[in-house]
């Protein structure tokens, strides 16, 4: 469907209309969405985090804090990324990807997220910690030659 050209509310520029109600050009109407959006948010109470503007809601008194989870992994990566060794062992995991290293809770509780409760450890001092090769304890292997034995199954080329 095809409209006529319309002056936009806001600044007054001729543009296209994408619709029969349409009042803003698109730059206008980005940015009165987001206008809009900002304002519903602050409405019911959501921004309330550091750099929204509200005095309160640093921590605990952020709305949006529930368990401390996501302060904790934060505090873990400014660790890893400050001093980079695993606190065990002194392994260098600076350049580490999120597989090898952990943020570890010393007493073992997990919503105890205070920084005196956080431990820079890699994996294998993780899995040593909390002991995981228990759960593999009792467990045997299939003997080499068996029927259930894969490898010594081998594809034609």
């Amino acid at each position: 469907m095809n409209f006529k050209s319309k002056n936009c509310l806001v600044c007054n520029i001729e543009y296209l209309p994408t619709g029969k109600y349409s009042k803003y050009c698109t730059s206008c109407a980005k940015e009165k969405k987001k206008l809009s959006i900002k304002k519903w948010h602050y409405q019911h109470g959501i921004l309330n985090g550091k750099g929204s503007g509200s005095s309160t809601g640093i921590g605990v008194d952020n709305i949006m804090y529930k368990h401390g989870r996501c302060v904790f992994r934060r505090w873990a990566k400014e660790r890893k990324e400050s001093t980079g060794l695993c606190e065990h062992c002194g392994k260098d995991i600076k350049n580490a990807t999120h597989y090898e290293w952990v943020g570890h809770h010393k007493d073992h509780n997990k919503h105890n997220n205070s920084i005196d409760n956080l431990v820079l450890l890699c994996k294998q001092c993780h899995q040593i910690e909390h002991q995981c090769w228990k759960a593999f304890e009792g467990v045997t292997t299939i003997p080499k030659g068996s029927s259930t034995d894969n490898s010594t199954k081998r594809l034609a080329p």
